[in-house]
């Protein structure tokens, strides 16, 4: 229970309204002499998450003529989708709440309805793609059976009715390699140093 409540803790972990983390061991223990295996899964905090890091550095052997070590490995890549409001909503992004397409709500993150306030749940049978008009003439419907939008260059958002901003190289992308970094390949919008005003396309900068 102890480990499962430093992963609950975890600033990245949403643990609002459902179970976020289970942590099943293969022992009693989390450590022992012989070595023991646990499996940690994330069960609200979609798509593929970054590893764990481990750190070591306070387990201590019982035995002094070993020492102590963590081996991390990853067996499931995350797979399901993580888009701003289940591409079913228009996000505030000043208030962070979604704006539900017609059709849909919020949900539990696996298609029922429930409170994560992500638009991931259908109300009724969906026959249409989000939109007054399909996507509001910004894209095309891809129909059954998703019935999203693909927007076309320059808009955004389930409906496609929000715009996309100028993209630069990246100030903060992480390097690929030694002495590699902000590449032409790593570009993003506002060059990752300002906000994009989804309303006009216009991008605010931040100071400098």
């Amino acid at each position: 229970d102890e480990v499962l409540d430093y992963f609950e803790a975890l600033s990245t972990v949403t643990n609002d309204f459902y179970t976020a983390v289970d942590v099943d061991f293969d022992d009693d223990a989390a450590c022992s002499v012989s070595g023991n295996k646990f499996t940690i899964e994330f069960l609200q905090d979609f798509g593929d998450l970054p590893s764990i890091v481990a750190d070591s550095s306070n387990l201590k052997m019982s035995i002094a003529t070993s020492s102590a070590k963590i081996t991390i490995a990853t067996t499931t890549e995350g797979s399901k989708e993580d888009n701003d409001c289940s591409d079913r909503g228009i996000c505030d992004y000043s208030t962070g709440i979604c704006s539900c397409s017609t059709g849909y709500d919020t949900s539990d993150g696996y298609g029922n309805e429930g409170q994560r306030g992500d638009c991931g749940y259908a109300t009724a049978s969906v026959t249409a793609c989000p939109g007054e008009t399909s996507c509001t003439g910004h894209g095309t419907c891809e129909g059954t059976p998703t019935y999203a939008c693909q927007c076309s260059n320059g808009y955004t958002g389930a409906d496609c009715s929000l715009y996309t901003c100028p993209y630069g190289n990246s100030w903060f992308s992480l390097p690929t390699d030694d002495e590699e970094a902000h590449l032409t390949t790593s570009k993003a919008e506002c060059a990752d140093m300002g906000l994009c005003d989804r309303t006009t396309g216009a991008c605010s900068c931040m100071d400098g």
